[in-house]
């Protein structure tokens, strides 16, 4: 999986708070029960490598296999035909998003990234996979 270290400050650099955080290759979305403020910002760091087995049946061949770190695989043809959270971001790459599934936009982690909250809401991370 992914380890994640994320660090929390309020727009006024107060209450900064540190977290680690693991994110597994085999799920969606990962609930950091972190609830943040709009207008806080986000230091993310992340390390770890995440492995797609090759599969050679007819269907495996549509999907991207090999190693990675936080800033996912380059992305090839058979990526063209799928759907991902971040369309401009790596397959695999770190990615989080701050609210519900239904409103929350993702955005691009990889290995290093700030981020400023756009609007209060709890944290998931997850990794830049294709949606079915």
């Amino acid at each position: 999986g992914i380890a994640v270290w994320a660090r929390t400050a309020s727009a006024m650099g107060e209450n900064n708070k540190s977290y680690e955080i693991d994110v597994p290759g085999t799920k969606e979305w990962v609930d950091t029960n972190i609830d943040v403020r709009g207008g806080a910002k986000l230091r993310f760091t992340a390390s770890g490598t995440i492995t797609y087995k090759a599969d050679t049946s007819y269907s495996g061949k549509m999907r991207t296999s090999g190693t990675f770190g936080p800033a996912g695989l380059p992305r090839g043809w058979a990526d063209l035909i799928h759907q991902y959270a971040v369309k401009d971001a790596g397959h695999g790459a770190l990615i989080g998003r701050i609210g519900s599934e239904a409103y929350a936009q993702a955005f691009l982690i990889g290995e290093s990234e700030e981020y400023d909250v756009p609007v209060a809401g709890r944290l998931q991370l997850g990794i830049n996979q294709f949606m079915i």
